[in-house]
């Protein structure tokens, strides 16, 4: 079982309860890569932040990827 994913009802509690919570929502379309960004401009829960897969979630030099792929996730001393 995932303990960073919730579900909306978890959600909704927590943020009834004033609890400090991050929401970042990483809308994508691999095909139409800015299509992420405008679902997100056009509609996100209150508070969300936005992270792009080809430039805050992908490592943009293949030095500082901690695997490998299309979409490398970047080391965890890049990532933070």
């Amino acid at each position: 079982m995932y303990t960073t994913l919730i579900s909306v009802k978890q959600l909704q509690t927590l943020q009834n309860q004033a609890t400090s919570v991050m929401v970042i929502d990483c809308s994508c379309d691999l095909m139409q890569p800015a299509v992420g960004r405008q679902q997100f401009h056009d509609q996100h829960i209150a508070g969300a932040l936005y992270a792009d897969l080809n430039h805050n979630l992908s490592a943009q030099d293949t030095t500082q990827a901690a695997n490998g792929g299309r979409h490398p996730l970047p080391q965890p001393k890049v990532f933070a």
